[in-house]
C-alpha cells in the first residue's frame, strides 16, 4: 500500500493531492555542511497534463495553468503523515508529448533555496555591499541574515510565515562582505566550517502542525548516530543489506593548499600584492601518500581570518580517507525519513555501522554518515536508496 501524499498548493491554498497521478518521482538531498558548495534539495516528477487539467477543473474555474507558477506553486511530499519534502516550484514545467499524452516535468527546490533570491547587502544601503559581522554567534547570524530576506520580501509584498525552529547555541563568528552573495552561498558557505563555529546545518521545514507556515532549524550537528548495521552482501532475512555496491574513484586531494582572496597577487616589494593568502597542510597525507600542493584563488573572501578558514576547510575536503562505499536499496529493508529517529530508522546526517564480507582485495567495514540521499519512488511507491556516504571515527 502507498502511504504517501503528494500535495499540491497555489500559495496557501490547496489544490489537492496529485500522488495518484505522478510518476518518476525523484527526491535528491544534501547535507550542506558537508557540501563543496552551495546547494538545496529537490523533488521532481512528471504528470500527465490532461490528468492533471481535468482535477483542477473539478475544483476551481480558473485555467489549470494558472497554477503552476515559479514560487508560487509549492509541493509537501508526505509519508506516513510525515513531511518528507517541502518546496517551491523552481522553474517553468517542462513538456513532452502531443495532446493527452503530454506530460509536464515539475521540479521543486526547498524553501532554503528562497534565500538563492536575496543578497547580503548594508542594511541601511541596499546598494552597498559593506556587512560586517564581528565576534557575533553563528546561530544569531543565521537568524539575522534569514530576517533580512523576510523584511525584504514583505517589503515587495510577498509575506512569509517562517520562524526559527530547533536552535542550536553555536560559537561566535567574524566575517565581512563585500561583494553581494546571496544569503544561501553565505550561509552554506558559514555551515561548511572546520575551525570556528564549527560545521552545522540550517534546515527549513514546513511547520508539522500547519503546512502553510515553516520553521528554521540551527542544527549541530544534524543527525543521530544510530544502532544500525547494512551488510553486503547479504541474505536479507536476519540483517539489512546492500543490493547494490561499489566504490567511487577519487582524484580530488592534495598535502597542501594556498588560497589567494580579493585581489591582486604579485610582487610585495612592487605594491602588488593585494590579496590576503592562505596556506593550509595535511602531513598525514604526506606522510602516508606524498606532496602534493595546489593553488586557489577565492575571489568572494577578504580578510585574512576568512582566507585562513577557507584553506582550513578546502584541505580538509582533500584528504584521502578509507574508501568510500556506494550502496543501493531497494525496498523496505529499512527506514528512511528525519521521522525516524529510533534505531530502525536513517536519515540524512545519520552515522549507521556498514559491514562488508566480500574477498576482494579490501575490506570497507566502518562507521559512515549519510551527507546525501537520492532516493526514487516507482509507481507503487516503492524506494530506490542510493546514499553518498562519508567514513567517521568510530
Amino acid at each position: 500500500m502507498d502511504n504517501k501524499r503528494l500535495l499540491l498548493y497555489y500559495g496557501d491554498v490547496l489544490i489537492g493531492d496529485i500522488n495518484r497521478f505522478v510518476k518518476n518521482r525523484k527526491l535528491l538531498e544534501t547535507l550542506k555542511s558537508e557540501a563543496s558548495q552551495p546547494t538545496a534539495d529537490s523533488f521532481s516528477f512528471s504528470i500527465n497534463w490532461k490528468l492533471f487539467a481535468d482535477f483542477v477543473k473539478r475544483k476551481f474555474d480558473d485555467p489549470p495553468e494558472t497554477f503552476l507558477k515559479v514560487l508560487k506553486t509549492r509541493v509537501i511530499f508526505e509519508i506516513d503523515g510525515f513531511p518528507r519534502f517541502a518546496g517551491f516550484l523552481a522553474s517553468r514545467p517542462a513538456r513532452e508529448g502531443l495532446g493527452n499524452e503530454q506530460n509536464l516535468i515539475l521540479t521543486f527546490y526547498e524553501h532554503f533555496a528562497r534565500l538563492s533570491g536575496d543578497v547580503v547587502c548594508n542594511t541601511t544601503d541596499p546598494t552597498s555591499p559593506m556587512r560586517t559581522f564581528t565576534d557575533v554567534r553563528a546561530d544569531v547570524f543565521v537568524e539575522t541574515l534569514i530576517q533580512d530576506f523576510l523584511d525584504h520580501a514583505e517589503a515587495s509584498g510577498d509575506i512569509l510565515d517562517w520562524s526559527m525552529g530547533n536552535v542550536d547555541r553555536l560559537a561566535n563568528k567574524t566575517i565581512t562582505y563585500k561583494d553581494f552573495p546571496t544569503i544561501a552561498k553565505a550561509l552554506c558557505d558559514a555551515m561548511n566550517n572546520v575551525e570556528g563555529a564549527g560545521k552545522f546545518d540550517v534546515v527549513v521545514r514546513p511547520d508539522p502542525e500547519d503546512y502553510s507556515a515553516f520553521l528554521v532549524d540551527v542544527r549541530k550537528p544534524r543527525g543521530k548516530n544510530k544502532n544500525v548495521v547494512i551488510q553486503y552482501p547479504g541474505d536479507g532475512v536476519y540483517k539489512l543489506w546492500a543490493s547494490g555496491y561499489s566504490v567511487a574513484e577519487n582524484n580530488e586531494f592534495a598535502s597542501d593548499i594556498i588560497v589567494a582572496g580579493n585581489g591582486q597577487v604579485g610582487d610585495t616589494e612592487e605594491n602588488e600584492q593585494t590579496a590576503k593568502i592562505g596556506a593550509a597542510s595535511n602531513a598525514a597525507f604526506a606522510a602516508n601518500y606524498g606532496y602534493y600542493k595546489i593553488y586557489e584563488p577565492a575571489s568572494n573572501l577578504y580578510s585574512q581570518n576568512a582566507v585562513d578558514q577557507y584553506a582550513m576547510t578546502r584541505i580538509n575536503q582533500l584528504d584521502i580517507r578509507k574508501e568510500t562505499p556506494e550502496i543501493q536499496l531497494v525496498g523496505r529493508p529499512i527506514a528512511w525519513g528525519e521521522e525516524d529517529n529510533e534505531d530502525n530508522g536513517l536519515a540524512i546526517g545519520d552515522t549507521f555501522y556498514f559491514y562488508e564480507e566480500t574477498d576482494d582485495g579490501g575490506d570497507r567495514s566502518g562507521y559512515y554518515r549519510i551527507i546525501a540521499m537520492d532516493t526514487d519512488y516507482d509507481d507503487n511507491g516503492v524506494a530506490t536508496v542510493r546514499p553518498t556516504l562519508k567514513a567517521v571515527d568510530e
